[in-house]
């Protein structure tokens, strides 16, 4: 019977870390991005982008950056020649890397792909927990940097089958940019997919623009706000927005006017707004912008972005890469006030929560989120149980009384691997029964019976009786004189901890009263 409370006692304190575990939240997302960029410029170039697009593409892709990542970038033929040293993607990192993508230009050399993903990643030796690793691959595709055909048959097979496992590893995501008429899409889709990366593809190079908009959408996990009819809503907690606009033959130039019809375009010099403007798009930031709706004037495109810097903020908690096919994986969202979880009930209630999951060939399903009413300030969905396996498209989006926000990710569903079941010795079938643990008619997985160590004695194969658990005397003098030192130190806290929540509550109660002010709830 002590056995058996025991048995108990270790699987409710498991239970207990693993509740802890879960309040514990990351908010700065961004803080440990590190991307390594690599541009084909070989000979084959020279046909499939002889417009140069990859420059103004890396320039957008350079623009959206966030200020904390660590960002290197090369170009390569036969040999990678770095463009831009990895460091912090701060302001004067950036303006330099936008002088130094005007280097890049086709070369009459072969491309290395192998050699250039090896350089990329050569200080990336282990896996870093804290830290979240991408390399983007803009290229055709082809491996060409044999002599003979077998050469490079045998140098892509290194890539799939070595190459591939190493940066898994050591948690590399690859992005590919596929372009040109016979790009090798199957090679980079592959590479995309078994490194858990995102798939893209430019049908011309003048797409280029756009696909690496997709891919900086799902390397930087930020909030944006809808963009309608070319009108967007700023509400007060914005602090910053970057509008990016593509621009079409036959408009005129690109203008931005605020709620009171004042124009903020680029010939209107107005502090805290910059521009950025190239062939194709134009960037525009806007700092401390004025709450109310704003105005494009532009040629209205699925492709243009609003994306925003906020106090409110939306984020998605432990997005995983893979899920399992078969089997339901949780997605959990949150809100967030000045990076602190948003719990005020008022404001909650009025948040309706969805995700969209997009497929390959763009099937939408669209999913209600539900608040979790346990756990404060979280909004929760079940997804993967009827996905098949490939590449998958999620768009969070969060819709209150005056604001919202959304964000793009993506996953990737795999089959579900085969698990072995550990059969329970039948003679603590009844044991079980009779203490109300209801075990699955499948059996215990090995993994659950690691999880919690007492359940080793009751697989088959262990005896069928419980041993007694024999206690001293001095066991039992220790045990009351620990408790009495817990009972005191528990009295303490009992007593700070009481007032000092009387003290919190009225704080946060300020703070949400203000807060509901703001938001018109």
């Amino acid at each position: 019977m002590k056995k058996i409370t025991h048995f108990s006692l270790t699987c409710l304190l498991l239970f207990a870390l693993m509740v802890t575990s879960v309040q514990a939240v990351d908010f700065n997302k961004n803080n440990a991005i590190e991307v390594r960029v690599l541009v084909d410029v070989s000979e084959r170039m020279k046909i499939s982008d002889p417009e140069n697009h990859r420059i103004s593409a890396l320039k957008l892709f350079i623009n959206l950056l966030p200020n904390n990542a660590n960002v290197g970038i090369w170009m390569f033929d036969e040999m990678p020649t770095e463009i831009m040293k990895a460091g912090k993607s701060g302001i004067s990192w950036k303006t330099q890397a936008l002088k130094n993508v005007e280097k890049i230009q086709s070369s009459n050399k072969t491309g290395d792909i192998e050699k250039a993903l090896a350089v990329a990643s050569l200080d990336w030796v282990e896996k870093d927990k804290n830290a979240r690793r991408h390399i983007v691959l803009l290229s055709d595709g082809k491996v060409t940097s044999g002599k003979l055909m077998k050469d490079n048959v045998a140098s892509k097979e290194r890539i799939l089958n070595y190459q591939v496992a190493r940066l898994k590893e050591v948690d590399v995501s690859v992005h590919t940019v596929g372009f040109s008429d016979d790009a090798d899409l199957d090679f980079l889709e592959t590479v995309a997919n078994e490194t858990l990366g995102w798939f893209d593809v430019a049908k011309t190079a003048a797409q280029l623009e756009r696909a690496l908009l997709r891919v900086s959408k799902r390397l930087v996990e930020r909030n944006s706000i809808p963009l309608i009819a070319n009108t967007f809503t700023v509400d007060e907690t914005v602090r910053q927005f970057t509008a990016v606009v593509f621009r079409k033959k036959g408009f005129g130039t690109t203008q931005l006017d605020d709620p009171e019809g004042m124009d903020f375009g680029r010939s209107s010099n107005r502090s805290g707004v910059s521009w950025h403007r190239e062939k194709k798009y134009d960037i525009v930031t806007v700092t401390k912008p004025m709450a109310g709706e704003w105005r494009l004037i532009a040629a209205a495109d699925p492709d243009n972005e609003i994306f925003i810097t906020t106090n409110l903020q939306m984020a998605v908690e432990n997005m995983p890469k893979e899920i399992f096919s078969g089997s339901d994986t949780r997605i959990r969202m949150l809100m967030t006030d000045k990076g602190k979880l948003l719990k005020n009930s008022n404001l909650l209630d009025v948040i309706d929560a969805t995700v969209e999951i997009i497929n390959q060939r763009g099937d939408k399903e669209v999913l209600p989120m539900q608040l979790d009413m346990i756990n404060g300030g979280y909004f929760f969905v079940d997804i993967g149980k009827n996905l098949k396996v490939g590449p998958y498209e999620l768009i969070v989006r969060a819709v209150g009384n005056t604001f919202e926000r959304i964000e793009t990710l993506s996953f990737y569903v795999k089959q579900k691997p085969k698990v072995n079941y550990v059969e329970i010795n039948p003679v603590f079938d009844k044991v079980l029964e009779q203490a109300g643990i209801v075990l699955p008619e499948e059996g215990l997985t090995e993994q659950q019976i690691f999880q919690c160590p007492d359940l080793s004695s009751i697989v088959a194969g262990e005896e069928g009786e419980l041993e007694p658990v024999v206690e001293s005397v001095e066991e039992a003098s220790n045990w009351a004189l620990t408790s009495g030192v817990v009972l005191l130190v528990n009295i303490v806290l009992a007593v700070a901890g009481f007032f000092g929540f009387k003290l919190f509550k009225k704080k946060m109660t300020v703070k949400d009263e203000q807060l509901s002010k703001t938001l018109g709830v």
